[in-house]
This record gives structure tokens, sequence and C-alpha cells, in this order.
């Protein structure tokens, strides 16, 4: 189970999947509502997800940089296995 998730086609739609969900989500509206406050009067206040967590969008993009970088170096794949003959030889 662990060699199929850390296979280099697991990671790539791992980390692609989780970078589009987080782009998603940074232009979506998470908050809204409105105030009535005496002296400033009555406001709307709206905030989107690239508003209140600006740091998501640069998250995103490490990621699938960092995704990138994984399936060209090849560190998502599993080892293979040596076989005595080839200790031998050496």
């Amino acid at each position: 189970m662990i060699d199929r998730l850390t296979s280099k086609r697991a990671v790539l739609v791992l980390v692609i999947a989780a970078a589009s969900i987080i782009l998603v989500s940074g232009s979506r509206e998470w908050v809204s509502g409105s105030t009535g406050d005496v002296v400033l009067g009555t406001s709307a206040l709206n905030g989107r997800g690239s508003d209140i967590a600006p740091g998501a969008l640069v998250a995103a993009v490490v990621g699938v940089a960092a995704g990138k970088i994984l399936a060209m170096a090849g560190l998502g794949q599993p080892k293979p296995e040596r076989s005595p003959t080839s200790v031998e030889a050496r």
C-alpha cells in the first residue's frame, strides 16, 4: 500500500489535486456579513480566501513546484531489489 502512495504518478496526482483545491478555495468567499455601528454606520463585510489567508496561493505554487521536482528527480519511486548475482559481479 505504501509503495502505491509513493509512486511518481500518485505523488503528482496528490500534489496537483491539493494545489487545485487551495487555488479554488482562495478565489471563493469565506466570510460575509454586515455590521451596524452607531458611530461608523452600517457596512458590509466580505472576505475571500486570498484576503484571509494570503499565503495559501504561495503554498499551492510551492507545492506544485515541489511535486514537479520530485517527479523529475524520481524520488517517488521505490528502489529496485538487488539480486545476489549483481552484488557478486562487482
